[in-house]
């Protein structure tokens, strides 16, 4: 006797229920569901200045979490290439990075590890510390960093992969 799609055989009840053991022995056997693409949870942290000054700081972020720093994108109104230094502070120190950004839209990829409580701050350097002379400043410079949200840190929730 089938029933449906005859994943169920056999022609009586012992038969029948052999035959749903058997499709449940295979299922265990099989790896059907190991892996799950999730989105990490990244959040932009964006700033902007106008003709800065030299030193002049245009991105401040506390960090909440644990976490990474893992693109800088930056968008620059000007003639040349100029300096900025992504620099993160905390209790027991800091880093910093300088990264060269110049004119039109670019990605740099980075990878700074980020503590909870770690201060980040974007500067714009002086025209002393950088290669491009004073008269050329920017006049215009936008700068996104992604900040990727440590998973350990998040807060997960078990759901069903129907509700995904």
């Amino acid at each position: 006797m089938a029933i449906g799609n005859k994943v169920v055989r056999g022609n009586t009840v012992e038969e029948q229920l052999r035959s749903i053991d058997a499709v449940l022995a295979s299922y265990q056997r099989r790896d059907l569901i190991k892996k799950v693409a999730v989105a990490p949870c990244v959040v932009p942290i964006f700033g902007s200045v106008i003709s800065p000054d030299a030193g002049e700081a245009f991105i401040r972020f506390l960090s909440p979490c644990n976490g990474e720093l893992t693109s800088v994108y930056s968008r620059m109104v000007g003639r040349r290439n100029v300096d900025i230094k992504v620099s993160v502070e905390s209790a027991g120190g800091g880093a910093h990075k300088i990264l060269t950004i110049g004119d039109g839209l670019r990605n740099e990829k980075v990878k700074y590890p980020v503590l909870a409580g770690d201060f980040i701050t974007v500067t714009f350097m002086s025209a002393a510390s950088s290669t491009m002379p004073a008269p050329e400043v920017p006049l215009d410079i936008s700068l996104s960093v992604l900040f990727a949200v440590d998973p350990q840190a998040a807060d997960m929730r078990k759901v069903l992969l129907s509700e995904v």
